[in-house]
């Protein structure tokens, strides 16, 4: 779960019940909650670009992030 505070559009409560209730299902999550990204900050980088908001360095760490916890629950496969 992907979520940042500069984000008007879904708060961040959100995404803690969202955890929150997998927890309590034993489904595995991971949460990481940026401090820079507005809403819709897609990569976050020159690759998504569309306004100055969607260009937050540390939220860039999303996707490797989320490739690496995916990795360790079903292990590479490529």
């Amino acid at each position: 779960i992907f979520s940042t505070w500069e984000d008007n559009a879904v708060p961040i409560i959100n995404s803690v019940l969202f955890a929150k209730a997998l927890a309590e299902e034993n489904i595995p999550a991971e949460v990481h909650i940026f401090q820079k990204g507005a809403h819709g900050v897609a990569l976050a980088d020159h690759r998504t670009y569309i306004v100055p908001a969607n260009l937050a360095p540390d939220s860039v760490q999303w996707l490797s992030l989320s490739v690496n916890w995916l990795w360790n629950l079903f292990g590479k496969v490529c």
